[in-house]
């Protein structure tokens, strides 16, 4: 970046493209989450830590929302959170700016612009001179994860915890059960054991029979579900199907369900 925005307090990110859509999050069980959340209510006290927006008020604290702050691997698929914070609605519109100017319209993009604004106490001309730095820093940023290839036939996600969350150790349990938890060695108190967890995992994945398949919809992206297990997730459709069949051609025992979501209606294909 060329001009120093440091005193700014709300600022800008841009997850990278590939990591859309792969959180810790959506790879845990709604009540854990529910749990987490409140907790970090508990502990900011229903109040966003970057413009200090706060509330008591039950129908108003949907708009306080658990930030997850993580950093991502450029050579293997890793999702590291580095912690929780509690920020409100428009804060988090920045903090994912890449999504939230895909999906906003222009009255949408202006009120964000006016947050940013008020809460920075800056001029129209700072948020334009930001936003267009931002652009270029991420731009040469995230062309490091442009050679990074996800093989169809393998969700390759892994996810790890390097911060101090509520319930952490539940987490790590749900993450591991799912084999998407990233272990290292150190981890563990001598190598005999992470050579045992190492071992246990691979026959683990070596008898792994899969009995049920099942392609679906969630926020727009097609998922492909073997066992529980997110195997694979496209934005197309017949990408998914396909994959799902060559899956069911490889496991003919396994029972296959194609499913079409439309509003809150499941249709069986």
């Amino acid at each position: 970046m060329t001009t120093d925005f440091s005193s700014f307090k709300l600022t800008i990110d841009w997850k990278p493209i590939i990591y859309h859509g792969h959180t810790i999050r959506i790879n845990i069980s709604q009540a854990l989450w529910r749990e987490i959340r409140l907790e970090i209510l508990k502990q900011y006290n229903n109040t966003c830590q970057i413009c200090g927006y706060s509330t008591n008020e039950k129908e108003e604290l949907r708009n306080l929302h658990v930030h997850e702050i993580e950093e991502y691997g450029n050579k293997a698929f890793l999702i590291t959170l580095k912690g929780l914070s509690l920020i409100c609605k428009d804060c988090h519109s920045l903090q994912h700016i890449g999504r939230s100017l895909s999906v906003m319209d222009e009255v949408g993009k202006e009120k964000m612009k006016q947050h940013f604004m008020k809460v920075n106490d800056c001029t129209a001309n700072d948020f334009d001179k930001y936003l267009s730095d931002v652009k270029q820093f991420k731009a040469k940023e995230h062309l490091k994860y442009q050679k990074m290839v996800i093989d169809p036939d393998y969700d390759p996600f892994m996810y790890r915890i390097e911060g101090e969350i509520p319930y952490k150790d539940k987490v790590v349990n749900e993450l591991t059960t799912k084999d998407i938890y990233k272990y290292y060695q150190y981890d563990f108190d001598s190598n005999q054991e992470y050579t045992k967890f190492i071992n246990r995992n691979m026959f683990k994945k070596k008898a792994e029979v899969i009995k049920m398949i099942k392609v679906y919809q969630h926020k727009g992206t097609w998922k492909v579900e073997c066992n529980g297990k997110i195997k694979m997730d496209s934005m197309w459709k017949k990408k998914a199907v396909a994959h799902a069949h060559r899956l069911q051609g490889e496991n003919p025992e396994a029972i296959l369900e194609i499913h079409n979501v439309s509003k809150d209606i499941t249709i069986y294909e």
